[in-house]
C-alpha cells in the first residue's frame, strides 16, 4: 500500500533556499493506505489520480477549518 502524508509548515521552520531548521511547530497528517497490490503499470494514472485527490481534499479542509 502507498501511504500519503501531508507534512504542513514547513515554511515556517525551514528557509527558503538553505537547510537551516527554525524553531516551530509542523503538522504531519498521515491518511489512510491507498491499496496498489494488484495494480498493473496501466493502472498509474488512476493511482496517481486517488493520490492526488488525498493531498487536495487535505488542502480543502484546512481552508475550511481557517475560516471558522
Amino acid at each position: 500500500p502507498i501511504i500519503q502524508m501531508n507534512i504542513n509548515g514547513l515554511y515556517n521552520v525551514l528557509q527558503k533556499w538553505g537547510f537551516i531548521i527554525r524553531g516551530g511547530y509542523v503538522d504531519i497528517v498521515v491518511h489512510k493506505p491507498v491499496e496498489s497490490k494488484n495494480l498493473k503499470k496501466e493502472d498509474s494514472t488512476i493511482l496517481m489520480k486517488k493520490v492526488r485527490e488525498i493531498i487536495i481534499s487535505q488542502h480543502k479542509l484546512e481552508l475550511d477549518e481557517s475560516k471558522c
